[in-house]
């Protein structure tokens, strides 16, 4: 009777063992996630100027900068008398504006500025001109410039994705592994124990 209640303790703890281990297995490989690539849209800011320019009585001062299609641009000054004009001007509009002191289209024209924000979408990518005009005007004029440009970039990035149905398996498979083996061990003193 003894033998027999041994080799059930045994059965108990080798199988118990072997469950335990499947048990571990099955809840490592489980917390081992997958990365699964997801696509995120960032918003990107870039400064193209920020600084003080002077612009000299009866002259312009011009800032041109390469600007890449669907960007928004965001711009201020503050000058301290007031400009005959502002202009912004993609590059075909100043070639025009160079050979006859007007552009004929223009994306921003502002007649006597002195404290302006402003903001626009480029369609194209282009040569972007930013015109201080002060040529009809005897003062120089110092003028805080800041120009930045903003645009959305799609990240893909990586999260780990974890098997939750093995980890739950897992851990059964080791809590029942674990009480048989706990359940073999303790048959297998009692019956060590006994004369």
């Amino acid at each position: 009777m003894n033998m027999l209640r041994l080799s059930i303790a045994k059965i108990a703890l080798v199988s118990g063992l072997v469950i335990l281990l499947t048990g571990l297995a099955l809840l490592i490989y489980g917390l081992h996630g997958v990365p699964v690539a997801y696509q995120q849209p960032k918003t990107k800011t870039k400064t193209l100027y920020d600084n003080i320019l002077t612009v000299n009585g009866g002259d312009y001062e011009a800032k041109s900068f390469n600007i890449l299609a669907n960007r928004t641009v965001k711009g201020e000054f503050t000058a301290e008398k007031e400009l005959a004009n502002f202009y912004v001007l993609n590059s075909t509009s100043y070639k025009q504006w160079k050979g006859t002191g007007e552009p004929g289209t223009y994306i921003i024209h502002k007649k006597n500025p002195s404290n302006y924000s402003f903001s626009f979408q480029t369609k194209n990518t282009d040569t972007y001109y930013f015109i201080f005009d002060n040529r009809h005007l005897e003062n120089d004029k110092d003028i805080t410039f800041r120009l930045l440009i903003q645009w959305t970039e799609i990240e893909t990035q990586y999260q780990p994705n974890y098997n939750y149905a093995l980890i739950y398996i897992g851990v059964a498979l080791m809590t029942t592994g674990g009480v048989l083996v706990g359940a073999g061990l303790v048959l297998h003193f009692k019956i060590k124990a006994k004369p």
